[in-house]
């Protein structure tokens, strides 16, 4: 027999230890121990402590309480969801706007695990017949999936059967921004989500809402459109001290662009740039104009008018670096986890505030 590893034996010991116990997440109990929660965050992320108020969140979860977290790009939101999971070896149900975004989070987790597939997701791209099933079946510890898969017919009826045989830890709603007609990205389809508490079967299960872009009124519209119950709130300050802003007047593009060409000359190597345009046919304009223009960089654009498998090639390839430029609309600003990005260049301002601090914080 293959011995199991131990991030995988650890997995199995929780699971014993939760078959026996009262539901947890149904029956609020005293806050579990920090020094509990820190093996699975040194075991599978290699991390020696917690940051911020990561760990007030993740016990408020495993009380069975709901939780709203507003904090800045790159503070560590995941693991608010991801360590509930693997503490307790039950499934997160989470959603996100992005197929992108899910992929990502999916290879990242299924590599921490070489015996066990910890993660998977449900969408468009998912070309697997048998991932559905093994979700029901409780074979997985984080589910992605977009709001609208959540909300399809019959769905959440076989969530709340997962949730009687396995258990359902959370539902995880990234990007939560999305849910308030104030927000700067409103999709109809995160309102519906509310549905979760309409189901008697999964009315219990907490709810954790997260995003690094709602003013004071957006927060107040998140908690009250997804019915969150006296919720344990953080929020943090959204300054990056790290980021510097420059400003000018646009001129040609030959003008605008002559610092981008002046930084690859220089310094060719981890120059990762994103440029924002306000319209498909100025991302295609602009990313004609680069390539023709710095032969030896690799450019790409990315929009909703590039079919699925463009998008994808575009995102993977500048993720994993063999793009060092991708001319972009918005389609390219949530949840794009590339922390090496040295520059943002916006060629032209954005719509509001938050979508030009989302966008900056890449």
């Amino acid at each position: 027999t293959i011995p199991l590893s131990e991030e995988l034996r650890f997995l199995e010991e929780n699971a014993a230890l939760f078959e026996d116990a009262d539901d947890i997440f149904e029956s609020p109990t005293q806050s579990v121990d920090k020094k509990l929660l820190q093996e699975p965050l040194e075991r599978f992320f290699g991390y020696s402590d917690f940051r911020g108020e990561q760990v007030p969140v993740i016990q408020s979860i495993l009380e069975g309480r709901d939780a709203a977290v507003f904090w800045a790009t790159g503070s560590g939101k995941s693991l608010c969801y991801q360590i509930p999971a693997l503490y307790s070896n039950r499934t997160a149900i989470v959603v996100s706007p992005l197929i992108s975004l899910m992929q990502d989070q999916c290879n990242k987790l299924n590599g921490l695990c070489k015996d066990k597939q910890l993660a998977t997701y449900l969408g468009s791209l998912q070309t697997d017949a048998t991932i559905e099933p093994r979700v029901f079946q409780g074979d997985f510890l984080l589910v992605y999936l977009t709001p609208e898969k959540l909300t399809s017919l019959g769905f959440l009826e076989k969530l709340a059967e997962l949730h009687k045989t396995k258990g359902i830890s959370l539902f995880a709603i990234d990007e939560a921004h999305c849910v308030s007609e104030w927000g700067h990205e409103f999709r109809p389809s995160f309102r519906r989500l509310n549905t979760i508490r309409e189901n008697t079967d999964l009315s219990k299960i907490p709810i954790l809402t997260l995003t690094a872009t709602a003013v004071p009124r957006v927060q107040k519209d998140i908690v009250q459109q997804l019915s969150l119950r006296s919720p344990f709130i953080s929020i943090s300050s959204l300054d990056r001290d790290n980021l510097q802003i420059k400003i000018s007047i646009r001129q040609g593009m030959e003008e605008t662009f002559s610092n981008l060409y002046e930084a690859f000359q220089n310094r060719p190597l981890n120059n990762s740039t994103i440029v924002y345009c306000a319209t498909q046919g100025t991302v295609e304009k602009v990313a004609n104009f680069l390539n023709q223009r710095m032969e030896k960089v690799n450019v790409a654009p990315y929009h909703a008018g590039l079919s699925p498998a463009e998008r994808k090639r575009a995102h993977i390839g500048f993720v994993v670096g063999e793009i060092d430029v991708i001319v972009a609309t918005v389609a390219f600003g949530m949840g794009i986890d590339k922390p090496d990005t040295r520059r943002v260049i916006h060629y032209g301002a954005p719509k509001t505030m938050e979508e030009y601090y989302q966008q900056i914080g890449r």
